[in-house]
């Protein structure tokens, strides 16, 4: 990644999972969901239909995964879905799928395509493989947005203003995790993306996993012509928004 810094710290508990719905109604400007169709990149089991409280047409909605597991609960949880497969490799979520796998063509030109918290975890080139590939999935005039987390993003934490590096590095260290003051003090003041490197036990084994932190320039510098929108909702996601 241009620019990018490694930083390593030891697996830390994942967040909880938010409601995806009302962040990306809030950031699109509450628009128009009746009818429209939805693919949920990432999506799990459904999180985000199950937060839309009708506003999405159960029909209309479609689920793609690289987690079998997910896809497959979520296909139990909301019948009329559609939920698909995608064997892509990722090393927590996937681990025995195909490291190139493309993405599937749907048989639906989509009028949103969303991704929420899912960029976070691959790197910058797989990011943008994916972004090309889901753009063409776009129906006219449709819109995909997706987030991202902005390294030097400064908000409130226990009363102080911290960037968003300090803030992900702080919740290791609440969870015993020691740090290396020499990382801390290159999180307080960031200038590039960069790569937080953990060590995971994933199936009772140690791996190295990562979370990608993305400044919003490096994020207009990838996608001429898209917007980003600051966090919301007491989020600390960016919002990149592409209409095609």
């Amino acid at each position: 990644m241009e620019g990018a810094r490694a930083l390593s710290s030891q697996s830390v508990p994942s967040a909880v999972t938010r409601d995806k719905f009302a962040y990306f109604d809030f950031q699109l400007g509450q628009p128009n969901w009746s009818g429209a169709s939805v693919l949920d990149f990432g999506g799990n089991r459904g999180d985000l239909l199950a937060g839309a409280g009708g506003a999405i047409d159960s029909s209309r909605y479609w689920n793609l995964d690289v987690s079998h597991k997910a896809v497959n609960a979520g296909a139990r949880r909301f019948r009329q879905g559609h939920f698909v497969h995608y064997n892509r490799w990722h090393y927590c979520y996937n681990p025995h799928g195909s490291r190139r796998e493309p993405l599937p063509r749907l048989p639906v030109r989509f009028d949103f395509i969303l991704a929420f918290s899912v960029f976070t975890l691959i790197d910058e080139l797989e990011l943008v493989e994916l972004i090309t590939g889901l753009k063409s999935q776009l129906a006219e005039g449709g819109v995909l947005a997706f987030t991202f987390i902005d390294p030097c993003y400064r908000q409130m934490l226990n009363g102080s203003l911290v960037t968003n590096l300090e803030w992900r590095l702080e919740v290791a260290a609440e969870s015993g995790v020691p740090i290396d003051p020499r990382t801390m003090a290159v999180a307080a003041d960031p200038t590039a993306s960069c790569y937080l490197i953990e060590r995971q036990w994933i199936e009772e084994a140690p791996r190295l996993a990562f979370e990608t932190f993305l400044t919003a320039d490096r994020v207009l510098a990838l996608f001429p012509g898209c917007r980003t929108l600051a966090p919301a909702m007491n989020f600390r996601h960016h919002c990149c928004v592409i209409q095609q």
